[in-house]
Order: structure tokens, then sequence, then C-alpha cells
């Protein structure tokens, strides 16, 4: 009666996700609509709409993913999005890189470089050669010989080096110093591009997450295989984007970071509270099971039609077998209308669409009114009780 106010929802719908009543409801109302897949037609129409939300989670997060290089919307998914994305990656690398150098020789650089190097002799010195040996390799041996440039895609090649250097070159228990000398040597690569080239290094981190998000959509599509829509596209789960996106977070910070929210997809709360993401909000509302199969569920769901949609119907069309026969097939037809594309989106617009007036007219009816017609009744329960118990 007072619809729903569900901020995961509404971010899902302005994203462009279809979702049903039962989603936006939640709790046992999403549980039943779980249930009615099991029922044939209405369970047909309600398990498309389920497809059509996740063609429409998987769409939403490959425009996201787009716009950090490109304002334009993929509007693709599966096989099709990630070569858009792909495409898309690979001329922000290009814009970024293609017609940038770093002056070896530049005296600020020498100078940081110089600074590094003598930190890293203050390491111990079983993590000390390892260490002075990736920078020389990734930084010195980035650099054109007789030239003193190091090119766009040669400082690529470094910084993307300095980063696989804890994983292939650190020894136990020193990874966290070796890691922490490699991020410096990144940074000091960094601060050169900048430097020398105003606005190249925010254009290739740009291009860096445009080429995270890609593995995290695509590492989500291999989990879905088999999960496909009539086009055969792979459809994932909200759960199997956040644990794409996760592995991500892992791989490239750490376990605890990427279980506090820093990871692909993942938004600061400006609020303050958890990271924000269409892959968390899509956890919350939407449906991450196959269609119900279950014969309870099912038998629930079809005592409910019977006894429910078909009791009334049945008074209306006689009593016996076949006015509730008449009430079952009336209750199939309500939910099967309910079940279509349209049908799901008035429902929707319903439940989150309701003016101020309307959500505190429904408030007023829960909170007060309805107690007051239960007192009511409680009350005469118990007179009558009084009346049948007292002696004749």
């Amino acid at each position: 009666m007072r619809g729903v106010v569900n901020p995961a929802a509404e971010r899902l719908r302005a994203a462009g996700v279809p979702l049903t009543a039962g989603e936006v409801l939640g709790g046992g109302w999403k549980k039943m609509q779980d249930a009615t897949t099991s029922v044939f037609g209405p369970g047909n129409l309600l398990t498309r709409r389920y497809g059509e939300g996740r063609e429409g989670l998987s769409r939403g997060l490959f425009n996201e993913a787009g716009a950090i290089v490109d304002p334009n919307p993929i509007n693709a998914i599966g096989a099709e999005g990630l070569t858009a994305l792909n495409g898309l990656k690979n001329t922000a690398y290009s814009n970024a890189l293609d017609n940038v150098t770093i002056d070896a020789a530049d005296p600020a650089f020498i100078a940081e470089q110089a600074a590094l190097r003598a930190r890293a002799t203050r390491l111990l010195p079983n993590v000390r050669g390892d260490v002075e040996g990736a920078l020389d390799f990734h930084l010195d041996g980035n650099v054109t010989p007789g030239t003193q440039q190091m090119s766009g895609r040669n400082f690529q090649e470094g910084y993307r080096g300095l980063a696989r250097a804890p994983r292939e070159r650190g020894v136990a228990p020193y990874q966290h110093e070796h890691a922490q000398a490699m991020r410096e040597g990144q940074d000091v690569l960094a601060t050169a591009l900048e430097n020398q080239n105003p606005g190249a290094y925010d254009a290739f981190l740009a291009a860096n997450s445009a080429n995270r998000h890609l593995n995290v959509l695509g590492n989500a599509l291999t989990a879905a295989k088999g999960q496909v829509n009539d086009a055969g596209v792979a459809l994932p789960t909200p759960n199997q984007f956040n644990t794409a996106a996760t592995q991500s977070g892992t791989t490239y910070g750490s376990k605890l970071q990427a279980a506090m929210g820093n990871k692909p997809f993942f938004h600061a709360d400006p609020n303050g509270g958890a990271p924000i993401s269409l892959i968390n909000d899509a956890q919350q509302v939407m449906t991450n099971q196959l269609a119900e199969s279950g014969s309870v569920p099912r038998a629930i769901v079809a005592t409910a039609l019977a006894g429910g949609a078909g009791g009334g119907l049945g008074a209306i069309t006689g009593s016996g077998p076949e006015g509730v026969g008449a009430g079952t097939v009336g209750g199939l037809s309500a939910l099967a209308l309910l079940n279509t594309r349209a049908g799901q989106a008035a429902a929707v617009r319903a439940l989150l669409e309701r003016t101020a007036n309307f959500r505190n007219l429904g408030e007023y009816t829960i909170n007060d009114l309805a107690p007051r017609v239960g007192q009511a009744s409680g009350l005469a329960g118990v007179i009558g009780g009084q009346s049948l118990l007292a002696p004749r």
C-alpha cells in the first residue's frame, strides 16, 4: 500500500536494468516469485523477465566500463561487448602513449631514480639484490640504447613489469618490502611521464582501468557458460560478476582491500557508507538462482493459485470442482498477465513511483488504521467466544 523505497532498485532502473515486482519487494515475495518459475505458462514468462534483467545488468556494466575511456555507450553484451570494449581500451592506450616520450637524461628523473636506489641499499641483503635487479631491468632496460629516450610503450612495459616483479622476483618473507620498492619505482616513472607529457599519465590510468574492467567482464562470461539467452549470449548472475570483480581486486591489491570494495565497478559512497556498485545492487535485488524446480515451492504456488484466486473466481462461477477449476485457470491467467514485460514494468512502477501522499496514506493504513481494525476484530472474537461458552 505504501509502495517501496529501495535505492538499490532505483539505481538499477536508472541504469536500464528491468526488474520484477518480486525483486523490488524482496523477502518472502521474492522467494514466492522464484517458486512460480516452476508453474507452466506464467513460469516461462517469469524466466524470460529474469533473463531480461540479466541482459540489462550486463549491458549496464559494459556501458559503465566503456564510459571510462569513451562517453558513447557500448550497448552490447557477451562476446560482442567484449570486442567493442577491447577496441576502446586499445584506442585509449594508443591515445595516451603512442606520441609521448620520457627523456631519461632529465635531471629530475635522474634524481628521483638515485633517491630510490639509495633507499634500496638500506634493505636487507637477501631482498636488496632482487629489488636492485628489478629496478635496473624495468627502468634502465626500457630506455632505447644510445638515445636516452623512453617511448610511451616502453613506459607501459616498465610500469607493468614493476607491478609484476614482486610476484616474479619477490623472496619470502620479504614480498611486502619488495612490493613497496616496486610501487616507488612506478611512482618515479609516472612522475616523469606526467612532468614531461601533462595529461598522459591520467589517460594511461584510464586505459588501465578499462582493461581491468574488461578482464572482469570476460571472467564473468566464462563462468556463465551454459547460462545463455535465446540468442546464445552468456548471461552471468550478479554473484558471478561479483566473484570476478573480487578476484581482480585480490590480484591487484589484497584480499582485505577487495573485501572492502576496492575492486572494479565499485565506487565510494558519497554519504560514507559501503562502496556502491550495480553489482552489489543486483546482488541485493535481483534473482541469482536458476528456475525453481522443487516440488514443494511449486505445490505452494499451485495451492495458492487454486485456493486464493481460484476460490474467489469459483465463488462467482459456481460451487464445486468446476468452479474451483475455472478459478485456477483465472488465477493462472492473472499470473501470466503479471509476468508479461508490460505487466511487470507496470507493477514495478506502481511500487517504486508512489507519490508522497500515497506513501503517507499507506503508512497510515499500516501503522494506525490496521492495528485498530485488528484490535476491534480481536475484541469481537472474544465477545463471540464468550457468548458461545455461556450456559443456555
